[in-house]
């Protein structure tokens, strides 16, 4: 066992703590920024391993701070979390026991491939809905209304509507009798915020959908432990390929909260582990900085629409997916 704080202080560690506060801001956004974490330690001095052991320590006290305050406010689905947390145990399990035997390039291939391949097909399936002109504007900014939720239909008829007689400049008729339909509706439905309306996506679509997140948990949990980072980065890209309806604060939300168990299983191998170095003043302070950038970036994340937000995290996907290909070879 080998727990140490601060073996050694590099001249820009400083650059450090700058870098990991801008990274919790785009955690706490889109998901995904506890990855540039650890290549920016390395770029300082730290050994690989060591700055892999410390980041993953570090999200601990992060996540479970932002998984109580998820779960109180109704955002991740407790009975699929307790599926994902029984993978994402025995993941990061696995990964802390291999840390020291599995190439560090095969990892880095396979994380890149993973993020490159979802990212571009989230890209795909996304931008032609992006381009696609709408017919009132006014939907759009309807979206982004805290108080209400958006219910939309392609078409819809509507029989036997009632003239209006009155002369007034009334919206609440049709101008025809009969028979009339609408293309494109969209209702704002108002949401009783007392009675927390909104159920958070529940992943049993079907009857594979708990196997597959189980299967989810034991990959981002592994490759998570592999990489250094809290589980979204790992995480995001399962959720976007086999989840194709869950909706992005849904998947940010418990892709966050995956890194709990992750950091803790990892930690606590890693600290029985003779091989292994733990440096909790590394730890301590990645969490210090990268605590106080989640919140703006939760917050940030709860004004931009829900389409805006999932093309971010499939663009940054793959930038990160061709960064660290490019990083490995040069």
């Amino acid at each position: 066992m080998a727990i140490t704080f601060l073996m050694h202080v590099p001249e820009h560690y400083v650059v450090y703590l700058i870098v990991s506060f801008f990274s919790g801001i785009a955690c706490g956004a889109i998901g995904v920024g506890g990855v540039f974490l650890v290549p920016t330690l390395i770029i300082i001095g730290i050994h690989a391993r060591v700055a892999i052991v410390a980041v993953v320590a570090s999200f601990f006290p992060v996540t479970l701070v932002y998984t109580i305050f998820a779960i109180r406010d109704n955002r991740i689905h407790i009975g699929s979390y307790k599926i994902l947390v029984i993978g994402l145990a025995i993941g990061a399990f696995s990964g802390a026991i291999l840390l020291h035997v599995i190439s560090i390039i095969a990892i880095t291939i396979i994380v890149s491939i993973v993020a490159f391949s979802s990212g571009g097909k989230t890209l795909y399936k996304l931008i032609p809905i992006l381009l696609r002109p709408s017919s009132s504007p006014s939907n759009i900014n309807s979206a982004n209304d805290d108080n209400y939720a958006v219910a939309s239909i392609d078409n819809i008829v509507i029989d036997n509507i009632k003239n209006n007689d009155d002369g007034k400049d009334n919206n609440d008729y049709a101008s025809i009798d009969n028979n009339i339909v609408i293309d494109n509706v969209v209702k704002k439905i108002p949401i009783d915020k007392k009675n927390d309306n909104y159920l958070p996506y529940s992943f049993d679509e079907n009857k594979y959908d708990r196997v597959k997140l189980f299967f989810s948990g034991c990959i981002g949990g592994f490759i998570s432990v592999l990489t250094g980072t809290g589980g979204a980065f790992a995480l995001l890209p399962c959720f976007l390929i086999l989840y194709e309806n869950i909706p992005a604060k849904d998947a940010v939300a418990i892709a966050i909260a995956a890194g709990i168990i992750i950091a803790f299983t990892s930690t606590l191998v890693n600290a029985l582990n003779p091989d292994s170095i733990v440096d909790l003043g590394i730890a301590l302070t990645t969490a210090l900085s990268f605590g106080l950038g989640m919140p703006i970036g939760t917050y940030i994340s709860h004004k931009v629409p829900t389409d805006a937000l999932k093309l971010i995290i499939a663009i940054l996907l793959v930038i990160l997916g061709v960064y660290t290909v490019i990083n490995m070879l040069f």
